[in-house]
């Protein structure tokens, strides 16, 4: 653990492939704003962190946009919970 409670970023829990963003080069989005549906950052269908982040470390009811933080039983790893 790092000293603020959460995994060290060498920790085992991480993972070490592509997140497999939506567009990593704009996080604003098409819209310019940060926050919103339409982030770059929001991660894919296809993305290892969906569904694998630790719920033991989810501290707020909802993601970055405003959705809830969990949506399919497991916290998915990121500022942001996949929204299909």
């Amino acid at each position: 653990m790092g000293g603020n409670g959460h995994p060290h970023p060498d920790s085992a829990d991480n993972i070490d492939s592509d997140p497999e963003f939506e567009d990593d080069t704009d996080p604003n989005g098409l819209d310019g704003e940060f926050k919103t549906g339409d982030d770059g950052r929001r991660i894919t269908s296809g993305s290892d962190c969906k569904n694998n982040g630790d719920n033991d470390f989810v501290t707020e009811d909802y993601d970055i946009k405003g959705d809830d933080r969990i949506m399919q039983n497991i916290v998915d790893i990121g500022a942001y919970e996949y929204k299909p």
